[in-house]
């Protein structure tokens, strides 16, 4: 069945209405949809409704709900990935991974190393570029949340705005460092996890003084050095194995 995505739909009505742009031109000139076809819509917040095509047209559709769910609660804690911008299009494919694994934010960093900049148009554009593929990364893999795309935050900004009581680590290739293992919260005793993942060349000496100065533990990731793109992965998936499994 396919799925739409409808920000912040209430399903307490009988029909609801579905009028971007986007979803209507997948729906009409993609998918080639007609009244009576069998759609899902989620609001990103946690519900989903299945349904049927009562009309459609260039600019809404109308879709007569059947059934609404709601998301269970998850036993995860709330996970943050504040990751560096990767040069190309790294970071899209960062967001759609993540957003698979399940992942609740994603802040843009800029580091010392990083190597893109981009002034307030560009950076007005790329974060609702960014918004988008988590969308449709929500709407492929199922989920009935989609993660919050932070504003493009400068590294001792977003340190400064972690906040306290919640778990941060920090993967780095220097000086001491524990396993990731070791550093995640044994019987979710916190709400949540903050990874913060540096450019390619890693966080300057610094960067990570000042991070351990805000609590953040450094972990080690292995033996091998990875770039920017697997080590955010394989930290949502690592965590998410490790500590979310649902029982079956």
């Amino acid at each position: 069945m396919h799925r739409f995505y409808c920000a912040r739909a209430i399903f307490d009505t009988p029909v609801i209405r579905l009028d971007d742009p986007c979803e209507i031109h997948h729906m009409l000139h993609v998918l080639r949809l007609k009244k009576g076809a069998r759609v899902c819509v989620f609001n990103g917040l946690g519900q989903e409704a299945e349904g049927w095509l009562l009309a459609v047209n260039q600019h809404a559709a109308d879709i007569q709900i059947e059934l609404v769910r709601t998301a269970t609660p998850d036993p995860c804690p709330e996970m943050i990935l504040a990751c560096a911008i990767p040069k190309k299009a790294k970071f899209e494919s960062i967001i759609e991974k993540c957003t698979e694994l399940g992942v609740d934010g994603i802040v843009p960093l800029l580091t010392e190393r990083t190597e893109v900049r981009v002034d307030a148009t560009r950076g007005k554009h790329k974060l609702q570029r960014f918004q988008n593929v988590a969308v449709n990364a929500a709407k492929q893999c199922g989920r009935l949340t989609v993660p919050v795309i932070g504003p493009i935050t400068k590294f001792p900004d977003f340190l400064s705005g972690a906040g306290s009581g919640n778990t941060l680590l920090i993967p780095c290739l220097e000086g001491t460092r524990r396993r990731l293992a070791d550093c995640l919260p044994g019987g979710l005793r916190t709400k949540k996890i903050i990874f913060m993942i540096g450019p390619e060349g890693d966080f300057t000496s610094d960067e990570l003084a000042l991070a351990m100065k805000n609590g953040s533990q450094p972990v080690s990731l292995g033996s091998t050095t990875l770039k920017v793109d697997t080590a955010a992965v394989a930290v949502i998936a690592f965590t998410r194995l490790l500590l979310c499994q649902q029982p079956s």
